[in-house]
This record gives structure tokens, sequence and C-alpha cells, in this order.
């Protein structure tokens, strides 16, 4: 069960205008809202809450989502020093420490998951943040855009291929990929020219090439992945998975935070126990009860 609620597409108006396109020329902000969009999750959020958003919230949100990404690295830097799981953010603006309230200029009691995805939508249709995809229902890890394309340099250096084939996919990705699709997963059409720069892509861990789906005709689908995080990835699903287990052997599914620190020792896992702690509230699998001993960490049946 995740935080974020989803929504349905939006629909179409008399005028011929899509609800998306609607929304960004009202608010005028530069954002591409359009049906060419390659970002699929924009058609998940009804334009109307969008603009609700920031009109209620403004540019502040965007500041506290950047202010919150970058504590958060501050505080796993050691296991974990480029990216950022979305669920985290979600832990952090919501709950905050031990329940309280998020970061202080969005402090709000109607402040929602729908909320920090909006601003995080605008972040990465801006160019200041990507997505990189992660095998976890409604999860992605989040890095500055900035950053990824230094990573991705030293992945694949441009001037320093040997190989002017690989120089060539170096530039591409480059040029033709960092900054223009937010991720974390994008369509390309298929194009024989471009066949073995993608596979390039693919070999050096920039790209993950993925099955096909609803887009499988003419296209091919793609996933930004960071170089060198598979071992963190894989952490981020066996230590949820080995948490979860765990709660779920305890008398009503229910542990107090304060015992999980001090008992629980996951074997799966090179991340520490309050990344995964954070990250069951921020993929909402638990639930935060206060109690007169502390926090105690409820699973939700599904």
């Amino acid at each position: 069960m995740s935080l974020a609620k989803r929504h349905a597409a939006p629909t179409g108006h008399a005028d011929g205008t899509n609800k998306k396109q609607r929304a960004g020329e009202e608010r005028g902000d530069g954002v591409d809202w359009g049906e060419d969009s390659d970002d699929d999750e924009l058609a998940l959020l009804a334009a109307d809450e969008v603009k609700e958003t920031v009109d209620r919230l403004g540019g502040r949100l965007n500041y506290d989502i950047l202010g919150t990404m970058r504590r958060l690295r501050l505080r796993f830097q050691a296991t974990c020093p480029h990216f950022v799981s979305k669920t985290l953010i979600y832990d952090a603006m919501l709950r905050g420490p031990e329940g309280a309230a998020g970061p202080a200029s969005t402090r709000s009691d109607t402040l929602t998951a729908t909320d920090i995805d909006v601003g995080l939508l605008e972040l990465k249709q801006k160019s200041v943040l990507m997505a990189i995809y992660v095998p976890l229902a409604g999860d992605e890890a989040l890095v500055e855009t900035c950053e990824y394309r230094e990573l991705a340099q030293r992945a694949l250096p441009t001037e320093c291929c040997v190989n002017n084939r690989l120089r060539e996919a170096a530039r591409f990705f480059h040029d033709e990929i960092v900054g223009k699709h937010p991720g974390p997963t994008f369509h390309l059409p298929k194009r024989s020219a471009s066949t073995d720069l993608l596979d390039a892509l693919v070999k050096h861990e920039l790209l993950l090439r993925m099955p096909g789906g609803k887009h499988a005709s003419g296209v091919d689908t793609f996933a930004f992945k960071l170089p060198g995080s598979g071992r963190v990835v894989s952490s981020m699903i066996a230590g949820r998975n080995e948490l979860v287990a765990r709660i779920k052997r305890k008398r009503h599914h229910e542990m107090l935070t304060s015992k999980v620190r001090k008992e629980v020792k996951l074997r799966k896992t090179v991340l520490p126990i309050e990344w995964h702690i954070a990250d069951l509230v921020g993929s909402g699998l638990v639930h935060v009860v206060n109690t007169t001993v502390g926090p105690l960490l409820r699973l939700i049946d599904n």
C-alpha cells in the first residue's frame, strides 16, 4: 500500500484541449504538461490538483524537497552517497523525526504525498532531478541531474573513449537523453541508427532495457541506471522484505521502533536500519502509532 494517492488520467475538454495542457497554460510555469511529455506519471495527476498544490504551497515545496534530499544524503552518505529513495522523502516530509511534522516552511496538516509527487515531477521536468529505476512498486531513486551527469561521465567519458563508437554513444547519452527524459523510464522510437549506441549504454550500466508493455509497438522502453549502485538497490529490496518478515512474526504484526533499532539485525542489506524504517513508513507498508513508550510500527494488511 503506497502513501502516494494516484488519480485517473485527465479527461479532454470541449475546446479540444487536455486538462494537463490547460493547467500548464494557466500556471504559465514554462513546464510542458502536454500530451507529448515523456513522463507517463504526469497523466496520473489531475491537473486541477496540480494547480491547487502549486497555488497553495508555491515554490517553497520544491526548495523543501531539495533541502530534504540533501539532508537525507548527508545522513546516509556512508552507504548511499549519491541518491535518495522517494519513500524516504515521503517519510521525512510527512512524518519527520519520530512522528514530528515536516520542514518548517511546508509544515501543514494538509501536506500530502501527492503534493510531494507534484513537486518532484516539476523538478524532474525542469531537469533539476533525475529518477533512477528501482524494482520496487511506487518507488524510485532520485539524484540531482548535475551529479548524475558527472557520474555518467566517469562511467563512459565523452573525450577519453578510444573507440569512436563509444565516444559517440557517450555524446548521444548526454545530448539526447539526459535532461530530456526525467525518468525513471522513457521510450524511444526503434531506430536502427541508434541501436548500437543504446546497446553500448546498456552495457556500461547507464541504461536498462525494459520488457515491452503498452508502448511495445514501434518503440523501445529504457530505464535510467546509476553505475555501481547495484548493491545498494539490491539492499533496498532485500532489507525491506527482511524487516517486513521480522515485524510480521510479532504478535499483532507490530513492533516498537526502539526495539527494531535494538533487536533487529538485518543480514541481507548494506543499508542501516534507519533507512529501512523510513522506507517502510514512506512506502505505506507500516503505520506509525505513537504510544506512551514511543512510536510503534504496525504492518498494514494488504
